[in-house]
């Protein structure tokens, strides 16, 4: 039988700068997707296309939509 191996586990920063920088790459992929939503909308899916390709809820994707035509990155011809 052999014995359990531990790895010891050398903190180099506080746990609470890990959390935030965390935070900080979540914030990072949530731009990341809505960057390619927006792509997909550009390139000519429907809102509901563009949300099952980067698998957001048509309700996000809508506001996403929203506060990319108030900011005019996106411009609704509609």
């Amino acid at each position: 039988m052999g014995r359990k191996l531990e790895k010891v586990i050398i903190r180099h920063e506080t746990l609470e700068d890990l959390n935030t920088k965390i935070k900080i790459e979540e914030k990072s992929v949530r731009v990341l997707e809505r960057l390619y939503f927006i792509r997909f909308l550009y390139k000519g899916d429907s809102v509901k296309e563009a949300c099952e390709r980067v698998n957001i809820t048509e309700p996000t994707g809508y506001r996403v939509a929203g506060f990319m035509e108030q900011t005019r990155i996106l411009r609704s011809d509609t």
